[in-house]
């Protein structure tokens, strides 16, 4: 399986999450409104993918590759 968690602080409000494929297209967007939230890769075809978390002003972007 291919689990991906997230945590953010308890004190973070308007906490977005989205899935950038290779080619530049979401494939997945949402808010966040726990603390940690885990999401399931299965869905998805292999290959990269940038996870971006944003909250106000402030975004974090990982690369993820599912192979």
């Amino acid at each position: 399986m291919h689990i991906i968690t997230i945590n953010i602080d308890d004190n973070t409000e308007n906490v977005q999450l989205e899935i950038i494929d290779v080619l530049g297209k979401t494939v997945f967007q949402t808010n966040l409104k726990e603390t940690k939230t885990s999401f399931n890769l299965n869905q998805y075809p292999n290959g990269v993918y940038i996870f971006k978390v944003s909250s106000n002003n402030i975004s974090y972007t990982e690369k993820i590759i599912k192979q």
